[in-house]
């Protein structure tokens, strides 16, 4: 089993922005079966900045490739997909090839993490 966690920076003055078309990308998984491994969440970088972290869990490697591939290649996933850039700032992808969702392991923890819909609380 392949867990893939996917780390959105969201560019600054677009959280809001950015989790209302998280919500339409929620819809979109959903309706094409994608497994996800809870989440998205809303978390903290190291400078404060507000971050988006998703993960998924996929067979193998190629399903996990070819997935995301499929579901934006065309139609509402492509259009979801171009609205992107201006809401993410940087974004960094990882997968743990061996990750046994009922074995002893556990996917990886970001700091302070926060179910979604919402951005974390104002400090």
């Amino acid at each position: 089993m392949y867990l893939r966690v996917v780390r959105a920076t969201i560019a600054p003055g677009m959280t809001e922005a950015y989790w209302a078309w998280a919500k339409r990308i929620l819809d979109l998984w959903d309706a094409a079966g994608v497994r996800r491994a809870g989440g998205p969440y809303a978390a903290k970088g190291s400078a404060g900045e507000d971050v988006g972290v998703w993960l998924t869990l996929h067979e193998t490697e190629a399903a996990m490739r070819d997935e995301f591939r499929r579901l934006y290649a065309d139609g509402a996933g492509r259009d979801l997909i171009a609205e992107r850039p201006p809401l993410v700032a940087h974004t960094t992808v990882e997968s743990y090839p061996d990750w046994d969702q009922r074995g002893p392991g556990a996917p990886p923890s970001p700091p302070a993490l926060q179910r979604f819909p919402g951005p974390p609380a104002e400090a």
